[in-house]
C-alpha cells in the first residue's frame, strides 16, 4: 500500500491512492496538502473565486458577486447582482453597483447603464438616458 500526501492545490481520492488529482475551477486545497477532496469557494453570499490547482479563494471586489451558472474561475466571473448595473468603477478596481431604474430590467451582470433593458411597457429616447418612461397606451405582446 502506497500513501501519497498530495501538495496544495491537489487531492488523492483515498488515503491510500498512489496518485493525486488537480482541484478544478472554484475549488482549493489547502498548501500543507494531504487532501483526500478539494473544498468548494462557493458561500453563501456567493463571492469567492479560484482558478484550477489552487490553494485558496480569493474573493470579489465588493458589492459583486459570481455570476450565476459561472464556474466561478476567476475575477471575470464577479458581476453586480440580478436588479443592479455597474455604475461606476471595473469588477477589479472601486465597482459601484446601483440599483436598476423603474422600468428597467437588469440581469445579474449588467455593465453599464446602456446595457439595461426596458420592462415591456416602457421606453427611453436613448441607451444613454438611465430614466425609463411608462409608454402612453397599452402595449401587449402577441404572436
Amino acid at each position: 500500500m502506497t500513501c501519497k500526501n498530495c501538495p496544495g492545490g491537489y487531492f488523492a481520492s483515498s488515503p491510500e491512492s498512489s496518485s493525486c488529482t488537480g482541484c478544478d475551477a472554484g475549488q482549493f486545497s489547502l498548501a500543507e496538502g494531504g487532501a483526500i477532496a478539494c473544498a468548494t469557494c462557493r458561500s453563501t453570499p456567493d463571492t469567492m473565486y479560484s482558478a484550477a490547482i489552487s490553494t485558496e479563494c480569493t474573493g470579489c471586489v465588493s458589492p459583486l458577486t459570481i455570476r450565476v451558472g459561472s464556474p466561478a474561475s476567476s475575477i471575470a466571473d464577479c458581476a453586480c447582482p440580478e436588479g443592479t448595473f455597474l455604475r461606476s468603477g471595473s469588477i477589479s478596481t472601486s465597482p459601484e453597483c446601483a440599483t436598476c431604474p423603474d422600468g428597467g430590467m437588469c440581469a445579474q451582470g449588467t455593465h453599464n447603464v446602456t446595457d439595461i433593458a426596458a420592462k415591456v411597457g416602457y421606453w427611453r429616447p436613448a441607451p444613454e438616458v438611465s430614466q425609463f418612461w411608462e409608454c402612453p397606451v397599452s402595449v401587449t405582446s402577441g404572436d
